[in-house]
């Protein structure tokens, strides 16, 4: 369980910290073993207590590395007649050695990481957008003649009506029941504390936490139907969970009564979509309220560059922000047409005025200001060349982002 695991991460350093001292203590007992007068054996030229620190810093880091050192140095105190600092000091260069590479390591893995996250993301958001486009392009004269809504629309709806915080996940589930034929149901937060009602429909039984359909659904994160458990006594039809987590919370719809005709693969597969696509845009939307970051960009752009902003402060990963600034609409309007031609799949392209200065930006997120630049020489050669010289460009990295910020906010005087 997601939520699960992230609580018991905060007791991970601890449990570390009890088994490097565990390693620690182990190394004399079996030193005693083959030699009680050196039980540390550091008489030779190479101390097997190599081998514990190895252990401990390559797999704990530099920190659990030098505490067992330490450890190694008060048995020396204890031990021999006389502290041992040949060894001693070989020892603190090798786990030196051990924990810079630890550090490497792991910050390769946080990077890859990092981009595996991203790239699933944008997976899922494309897949949605590609299934929605889908059912348009399939169904549109039907859902005109049958059902003459727009879900997207009506999500949208929803969406706006934050007066009240219970206010929108009733409407979402009034939007199930009617559009997708759903005749008893609830919906509910799972959160580190359990699970937390948010709407219900009238006869709705109440949560059942130790339900076997929601408890394998919360903890594989896909939906499961009855179909599946058979043998199993549950109140639920199907229990479908958002791929999405907003703020450590994950909906989850609980179908509890739904007409056999409309209980098929593919309305359960547009329900799942409408509920991944309703806490998707609500995480989104709660992100851009909470930041204050490239207020004079589009939602799409900001959300981008916002969550480049969290990557690069996580796993110090970063990423490039191409600008161009020019004075002449003409030479806009071909940076604009170059620009949204030659997208790479995650770059994200958006403009402004300030003044009568034009400023385009080219966000290419987990890609490094080396890289950015021969994407920015590619679009400025592709240019006619009498346009070249009525553009200022610059390519800024999130390391240096308020750089970028205060290059923004300069008045179009400032640039001349």
């Amino acid at each position: 369980m997601p939520l699960l695991s992230r609580k018991l991460f905060a007791d991970e350093r601890y449990t570390a910290a009890l088994e490097s001292l565990l390693i620690a203590a182990a190394a004399p007992a079996v030193g005693y073993l083959f030699r009680p007068d050196d039980p540390l054996l550091i008489g030779g030229d190479i101390t097997y207590l190599v081998s514990f620190s190895a252990i401990v810093t390559l797999f704990f880091g530099m920190l659990f590395g030098l505490l067992t050192l330490a450890v190694f140095a008060l048995m020396t105190l204890w031990l021999y007649p006389a502290f041992e600092y040949v060894p001693f000091l070989k020892l603190l260069v090798l786990t030196l050695i051990f924990g810079e590479f630890h550090h490497y390591w792991h910050r390769s893995i946080r990077h890859h990481k990092s981009q595996h996250e991203f790239f699933g993301r944008r997976l899922r958001q494309l897949g949605r957008a590609f299934y929605a486009l889908k059912v348009s392009h399939d169904q549109l004269e039907f859902n005109y003649i049958v059902k003459p809504v727009s879900l997207r629309r009506s999500i949208r709806t929803v969406l706006d009506a934050f007066n009240e915080e219970e206010a929108p996940f009733h409407r979402l589930l009034v939007l199930f029941e009617k559009s997708f034929n759903i005749n008893r149901g609830s919906l509910v937060l799972c959160t580190e504390s359990g699970f937390v009602l948010k709407a219900a429909s009238a006869d709705a039984v109440a949560v059942q936490e130790e339900d076997p359909l929601l408890k394998r659904a919360v903890e594989e994160n896909r939906p499961v139907y009855i179909a599946e458990t058979p043998h199993v006594k549950s109140p639920y039809l199907a229990v479908i969970p958002s791929y999405h987590e907003v703020e450590g919370e994950q909906g989850v719809l609980l179908i509890e009564q739904m007409p056999f005709l409309a209980f098929n693969e593919d309305n359960l597969i547009a329900i799942s979509f409408v509920f991944d696509y309703f806490f998707d845009t609500l995480h989104r939307r709660r992100i851009l309220e909470s930041s204050e970051k490239f207020p004079q960009f589009s939602e799409d752009f900001r959300f981008e560059s916002i969550r480049m902003m969290d990557v690069y402060e996580r796993y110090r990963v970063d990423s490039a922000l191409i600008l161009f600034k020019t004075a002449s609409d003409l030479v806009q309007h071909q940076i604009r047409e170059l620009a949204l031609r030659n997208l790479r799949g995650l770059d994200v392209f958006d403009t402004f005025e300030r003044g009568d200065v034009h400023i385009s930006v080219i966000l290419a997120p987990l890609t490094a200001p080396t890289s950015a630049a021969a994407a920015q020489k590619r679009l400025l050669e592709a240019l006619e060349p009498d346009f070249r010289s009525q553009i200022r460009s610059s390519i800024f990295s999130f390391e240096s982002l308020p750089l970028f910020e205060a290059y923004l906010l300069q008045e179009p005087s400032d640039d001349a």
